[in-house]
């Protein structure tokens, strides 16, 4: 009976020593990351958002020359040629760290999220009544129906 009661107290204390390292341990966490920190990482995120909408806005939209205010006019130099894939490509990554998915694929019953099947191309072709001529590459490469045609000429080989 002794050693049962000391096998308990154990455990009792085991238990009380798990429960204090864990509390000490949600302590610590609360404690990892100030809330200045989460701010100013969640006020860059927008403001870096904001730019990169805006330019993507400006490259897709052109300016007027001038804008009037009353009898103030205020000339707008001619924009150039803006390249959006920066500022798209940090639009995808601030969304996507935000957890905001910036495209989905289509789930079809192929799985192939609704690519171009073999079957839908015989299908597609089968509609067609045309005089075209379909050539279909595989490799290796295999010719079928096709004649071998000697030429006169003669070859770097010959």
């Amino acid at each position: 009976m002794a050693e049962v009661e000391e096998k308990k107290k154990l455990t009792e204390e085991v238990k009380k020593k798990a429960e204090a390292a864990k509390k000490k341990k949600e302590k610590k966490e609360d404690h990892d990351e100030p809330l200045w920190q989460e701010v100013l990482s969640a006020s860059l995120k927008v403001g870096i958002l904001g730019w990169s909408v805006l330019i993507l806005t400006l490259s897709y939209c052109s300016l007027p020359e001038k804008l009037t205010f009353g009898t103030t006019v205020i000339e707008i130099p001619e924009q150039g040629n803006i390249d959006p894939t920066f500022p798209a490509s940090l639009l995808g990554g601030i969304l996507s760290s935000l957890g905001i998915a910036t495209a989905t694929a289509k789930k079809n019953n192929g799985g192939n999220g609704g690519a171009l099947t073999e079957e839908k191309l015989l299908k597609i072709l089968a509609t067609l009544n045309s005089n075209e001529q379909v050539i279909r590459v595989q490799t290796p490469i295999h010719i079928v129906g096709g004649e071998l045609v000697k030429s006169e000429k003669p070859t770097k080989d010959s």
